[in-house]
């Protein structure tokens, strides 16, 4: 974090300091309390080089006090292996999960408070009430996955769910593959990477309509935008697009 390692080295005197920034580190953290905004303005100045992935990042950095000349802004994240698994393993996969003739939604965030998996599993008896075909895929772990499968059976949806758990990154694009829908209920992201990956394996995306997400999805052009923890508005997204494939 930006306020506890970046401060650390800052104090250190050591140079050249490469300071890397997370999405929280600089949109979440700073807001928190004084000390955090002041810790992360004093690192921010020590620092040779700033390297973040998203414009959002770079706006609030600069408000910060960065010096513009210092900071590196670009995505790292490399889609070479994703483009090449397009078509490759959508029906094997489909297959195996038993959902060959359905509508495959798609999550893979963390299952912690800021990536709110919560208003996904919220959405799905608004989804499941008006289209019985669609199925929800949710990848990954967390402190909160046991809270996640519990909140699915007491919706009575844990039939229309699979919790995947981990998947190797090599493995994950046969799962992007094997969707229909991707849908991210983060609080906050700078540059997301499932979101790059996603889109550059050409799925539609529904996505929290915070800073980071909209430096690369413009409504009905490039994707959906919803707002944070409203589980009806993101139910109505994918009816939208499960009704409307095309």
């Amino acid at each position: 974090k930006t306020y506890t390692y970046g401060l650390s080295v800052a104090l250190s005197g050591f140079h050249p300091f490469f300071l890397f920034i997370w999405g929280s580190d600089i949109l979440l953290y700073p807001k928190k309390n004084v000390l955090s905004r002041v810790f992360t303005m004093y690192s921010l100045k020590k620092a040779d080089y700033i390297v973040l992935n998203s414009p959002a990042q770079k706006t609030i950095a600069l408000r910060l006090g960065a010096s513009p000349e210092k900071i590196i802004c670009f995505p790292w994240i490399d889609v070479t292996l994703h483009k090449k698994s397009i078509g490759k393993y959508r029906n094997n996969i489909r297959e195996r999960l038993g959902w060959s003739d359905k509508i495959i939604v798609l999550s893979n965030r963390y299952h912690e408070p800021i990536y709110d998996v919560q208003t996904l599993i919220a959405a799905i008896p608004y989804v499941i009430e008006k289209n019985k075909n669609v199925r929800f895929l949710i990848c990954g772990s967390g402190s909160l996955t046991k809270q996640l499968k519990v909140q699915a059976k007491k919706l009575g949806i844990d039939k229309y769910v699979k919790f995947l758990g981990n998947i190797p990154y090599k493995n994950m694009p046969m799962y992007y593959d094997a969707a229909d829908i991707y849908v991210s209920t983060s609080l906050s992201d700078g540059t997301s990477a499932s979101l790059m990956e996603a889109l550059a394996m050409k799925k539609p995306v529904i996505v929290t309509a915070i800073p980071g997400n909209k430096a690369w999805i413009k409504n009905y052009e490039t994707g959906l935008l919803i707002p944070v923890k409203k589980p009806k508005i993101l139910a109505e997204k994918i009816l939208e697009l499960a009704n409307n494939q095309s």
